[in-house]
Formats: structure tokens, C-alpha cells, sequence
């Protein structure tokens, strides 16, 4: 999950920290339509995958992409 959080700070232009995972992406700061679309293709290329946009739109929370992270066989640390 450190991965993921880490790749949602560096997109927010946020210093590294903490993201609660269950925090929803609408109260970071920094997060908008257009983040949302930088953070799937940074989550896309760190874990090799391929997202849908309504599969990262669709998400709330740092938990809800660890889930579809993990649907597709990643695994987290």
C-alpha cells in the first residue's frame, strides 16, 4: 500500500504524507479530475498493469485501488 500512497502524494504535488486508506481521494488535497487521470497512468506504469478510467474514477479510497490492484494478481507490501 506504501507504493500506492507514495505514487498519490508524488501526483498531489504533496509532501510524503500519510494517507489514511480508507480516507476518500475528494478530502486530499490537491486531487481533481486531472490528478485522478495522472494517478492511474502512475499506478499503470509502477505495477505493469492496465487500468480503466472508471476503474480509478470509480475508486474512493486508497483500500479501493489496493482492491483492484489485487484483482489483477499484484501484489502489495
Amino acid at each position: 500500500m506504501k507504493r500506492i500512497e507514495a505514487a498519490l502524494n508524488e501526483v498531489c504535488e504533496r509532501p510524503n504524507e500519510a494517507v489514511p486508506a480508507d480516507a476518500p481521494f475528494r478530502d486530499i488535497k490537491g486531487w481533481d479530475s486531472m490528478r485522478a487521470v495522472s494517478f492511474q497512468l502512475e499506478l499503470e506504469s509502477l505495477f505493469s498493469v492496465d487500468l480503466s478510467e472508471e476503474a480509478i474514477t470509480g475508486s474512493f479510497t486508497l483500500s479501493d485501488v489496493a482492491a483492484i490492484l489485487r484483482s489483477k494478481g499484484i501484489v502489495l507490501d
